[in-house]
């Protein structure tokens, strides 16, 4: 797993995205409020509870972007975990400035710290890119204290036709070079722009077994949301719209799953769900480690 996630996100956060969540659209105040209001914080109540916080964990940081944002609304320490030492030194200059901002090379999976030595944690969009999104939850919740705070953002199963596309392409392109793959999406680049231009929208009744709710859609998300990725968005480039399809389509692990799914992870593992916003792309958690009493060890 370690040599074929290095290959692709050292190459899409360590070359090609070494700005992400600092500049374009990835650094806008909208993108910023999708990520607040998808965890049901404010930007008030985030400066409130990470200026209690001494230890941060940030797993999967990529550019870092996450920890520059923690770093400057408390006065603990923040950790970036990532696993592709490209991105490292990428995050590293990015955040380098900060004197309680610390970038570590290091694998969810056998993360290089002690159990129950932080405070608050966040994997954003990570987690499904391991072996088993299960395990690498575990792994992150043995790392928070008692009473901790952990958020997390999976992909969420889509549409039957749509998960079936997505495994079709999948099994070609993630054995792609990164590049090779790059080329690959454009055409997949090309077709959601030209449906975006239709600027067209359909209305249809409840199809069950295609898994539509009646309604009325936008083409272009009708077809990205139940048939096959083929992002775009008229505020990215060219180049940074390609590179969303190929983060689809070219890591070796994208696992999607149900909110059912996490719902029971999160109660196996003694987490207690302060907050859940699921939507057609994935599922955001913030969970709480519950304390564990006496009498139950």
């Amino acid at each position: 797993m370690v040599e074929e996630a290095v290959r692709t996100f050292d190459r899409k956060w360590g070359e090609k995205w070494q700005r992400f969540g600092f500049e374009g659209e990835s650094g806008t105040k909208s993108f910023r409020e999708w990520w607040y209001r998808k965890y049901n914080w404010t930007v008030d109540s985030l400066a409130e509870f990470l200026a209690k916080q001494q230890r941060i964990l940030d797993a999967g940081c990529g550019t870092g972007h996450d920890v520059a944002m923690f770093a400057e609304l408390t006065d603990g320490v923040v950790y970036g975990l990532e696993l592709a030492p490209l991105a490292c030194e990428v995050a590293t200059r990015n955040v380098g400035h900060r004197h309680n901002a610390k970038i570590i090379c290091g694998d969810i999976l056998a993360p290089p710290f002690e159990l129950e030595s932080f405070d608050f944690i966040a994997a954003e969009g990570v987690l499904h890119h391991t072996p088993s999104t299960k395990a690498a939850l575990l792994s992150l919740v043995r790392l928070l204290r008692s009473g901790g705070l952990i958020q997390f953002y999976i992909y969420k199963k889509k549409a039957p036709l749509r998960e079936r596309t997505d495994d079709y392409l999948r099994d070609a392109m993630s054995e792609m070079p990164f590049d090779i793959c790059a080329e690959a999406c454009e055409g997949l680049t090309a077709l959601g722009k030209a449906l975006s231009n239709l600027n067209a929208t359909i209305e249809l009744p409840p199809i069950p077994l295609l898994g539509v709710k009646g309604g009325k859609y936008d083409l272009q998300r009708f077809i990205y949301y139940h048939f096959i990725k083929c992002f775009w968005n008229d505020e990215m480039t060219w180049d940074e719209n390609v590179l969303v399809n190929v983060d689809w389509y070219n890591p070796q692990y994208a696992h999607r799953h149900t909110p059912t799914e996490v719902l029971e992870w999160c109660a196996e593992f003694g987490l207690h769900i302060a907050s859940i916003s699921v939507d057609e792309s994935g599922i955001a958690v913030k969970a709480i480690k519950m304390e564990v009493k006496c009498d139950e060890v």
